[in-house]
């Protein structure tokens, strides 16, 4: 029987892959209906929700593990979702009506995790990687800057 906060994570990450399976979409049909600085935002949302996309269900495996490796590890972070999120979610509103509902949708799910978390603090650590640490390593191994 899976814990509340196993099923919790399972139903933000399916929620959070949705939107942006969804946001991709919305970003590609703004891009390819319109000019210059209009396709230009709108790759940058596909671009924001494909990397966003591979580090919430880590597939494909060697795309996710190269990302966990570089310098854009952030993204598994809380703090990484949030500034990801809050960057698509402000192109998302100027995409029209569907990409107004998926930005709101979008920033609903951060405020959720946020508020669930703060009840259930397991939530946190369980969905997102502490910051400074990586997969592959310890606690001995990790440094911080104190």
């Amino acid at each position: 029987m899976a814990s509340r906060t196993q099923k919790l994570v399972r139903a933000f990450k399916t929620a959070s892959s949705v939107v942006y399976a969804l946001s991709i979409l919305s970003a590609g049909m703004f891009a390819f209906n319109n000019f210059y600085l209009e396709t230009l935002s709108g790759a940058l949302v596909v671009i924001i929700c494909l990397i966003m996309l591979v580090a919430t269900t880590d597939q494909p495996r060697p795309l996710a593990e190269r990302l966990s490796n570089s310098r854009y590890e952030f993204v598994y972070s809380f703090r990484g979702r949030v500034i990801m999120d809050l960057i698509a979610s402000l192109f998302l509103f100027a995409f029209g009506g569907l990409g107004f509902v998926l930005a709101t949708i979008m920033l609903g799910i951060v405020l959720g995790i946020f508020i669930c978390g703060m009840q259930l603090p397991e939530l946190i650590h369980e969905m997102f990687l502490e910051p400074g640490t990586s997969p592959e390593c310890d606690e001995s191994a990790s440094y911080s800057r104190t």
